[in-house]
């Protein structure tokens, strides 16, 4: 594969080989710690707990004509807060671990069509350092296919992902990027905080999925009643909800955009201006109905808020590629593999 640069703007070709073989040694490090996190100071595995090593890897999707290996997906759920956390990720996550490796397999491609590339003499040198770093953990690089159910055509393949990643991250996450991001998203970042009230339908998403349609098509109609004036957000949560702020006509006081609800009830809310009223959002505790009664203006610059920027960039522009690429690349999902 021939080495293609992103643009000559970013560095000449020398310099930016170096900072790419240095930042690829600390991926590597990451790939081969996943043992430790998975199971700190644990002994090498019995021959009962080992996976065979798979000659043809078993394929769970193709993208063009790209396979997406089952392993891959895998390797998505050992990632996962669940995995890392409990070891065993839940079994619905599966379905999105799939669609992030598919994701991935259409940005690499993307990537690629758009002269990232990395060649496979940096592979080599990369699958080097991560023996070397599997050395220093008396691991084999044999016992680490085995333990995960790799082989080297796996392993290639996702040291070359976060090559071709940190490539177009590199050259896209620049300050300019970051200042125009946080003016597109100023209040999820400077730290604004919104006082919101709810109104809850204690209905998760595991639950009888006819409880749940229930619960969505009461939100529903209670949130006609209310956008069309027959009755207030305040009488609504006092008669239908069942949190506990129901005595306070729903209200919840002052939140951030971040690490006090769930992600759904934050991304939800963060939408609304004053007074607003959102659609029905599903999370974890049930179906919620929100709205904004006040509104904090926080004031973080972008400068003071630039790694949050970098990761919340990062997630919005892997996405956008990866629909973009799948606008002209068909993907098939092998029959059985949900």
């Amino acid at each position: 594969m021939p080495l293609l640069y992103c643009a000559p703007s970013i560095a000449p070709p020398n310099l930016f080989r170096r900072w790419r073989l240095a930042f690829f040694a600390l991926l590597v490090c990451g790939l081969a710690s996943a043992i430790d996190a998975a199971e700190p100071g644990a002994k090498k595995p019995s021959a009962q707990t080992k996976r065979p090593t798979p000659a043809e890897p078993a394929v769970a999707a193709t993208v063009g004509k790209e396979p997406v290996y089952v392993a891959e997906v895998d390797d998505v759920l050992a990632g996962t807060r669940q995995a890392r956390s409990t070891g065993s990720p839940p079994a619905e996550l599966r379905g999105p671990a799939l669609a992030q490796a598919i994701n991935r397999r259409l940005v690499a491609q993307y990537l690629m069509q758009h002269g990232y590339a990395i060649d496979d003499e940096e592979t080599d040198e990369l699958i080097k350092e991560l023996k070397r770093k599997l050395e220093t953990q008396k691991l084999t690089y044999d016992e680490f296919l085995e333990r995960h159910g790799f082989n080297e055509t796996i392993v290639r393949r996702r040291l070359q992902w976060d090559a071709l990643w940190s490539q177009f991250l590199k050259n896209e996450a620049n300050d300019e990027a970051l200042a125009a991001f946080f003016q597109r998203h100023q209040r999820d970042y400077d730290g604004s905080e919104l006082r919101v009230s709810h109104i809850l339908w204690p209905v998760k998403p595991t639950d009888d999925p006819t409880r749940l349609a229930a619960a969505l098509e009461e939100a529903d109609d209670i949130r006609a009643k209310i956008v069309g004036g027959k009755m207030t957000f305040a009488e609504a949560a006092q008669k239908y909800s069942a949190g506990p702020s129901r005595r306070k006509s729903g209200d919840l006081g002052f939140i951030p955009a971040r690490d006090v609800m769930s992600e759904a009830f934050s991304k939800a809310a963060f939408t609304l201006d004053k007074g607003g009223l959102s659609k029905p959002v599903v999370d974890q505790f049930g179906v919620h109905l929100i709205t904004c009664t006040d509104i904090k203006p926080g004031e973080r610059t972008w400068r003071e808020a630039r790694r949050e920027l970098v990761d919340a960039f990062a997630r919005e522009k892997f996405l956008e590629l990866a629909d973009a690429q799948r606008k002209q690349v068909p993907v098939k999902i092998v029959d059985g593999v949900q």
